[in-house]
């Protein structure tokens, strides 16, 4: 199965660090995660960033493999 980390932020509101999910693609294992940590993406979903094995991706069709590592963060800028 996708391993799918959480970091920062998401992983403290959500309650979780990391979990496992089946999938073809990005859309289908987000669309599978648990219902408390699809709220927490939603309510950040302008910031999401997400990473498949340290490549960031845009596209919520790209293909996964079943040991690859999805990380989701938030993007957060200063100055």
């Amino acid at each position: 199965m996708t391993v799918v980390r959480l970091h920062g932020v998401l992983r403290e509101e959500a309650g979780l660090r990391e979990l496992e999910v089946d999938g073809a693609n990005l859309s289908e294992v987000l669309q599978k995660l648990p219902k408390q940590v699809k709220e927490v993406l939603g309510k950040y979903s302008k910031y999401l960033v997400f990473l498949v094995d340290g490549r960031v991706v845009r596209n919520m069709n790209t293909p996964l493999k079943r040991e690859d590592v999805v990380d989701v963060t938030i993007f957060i800028g200063g100055g």
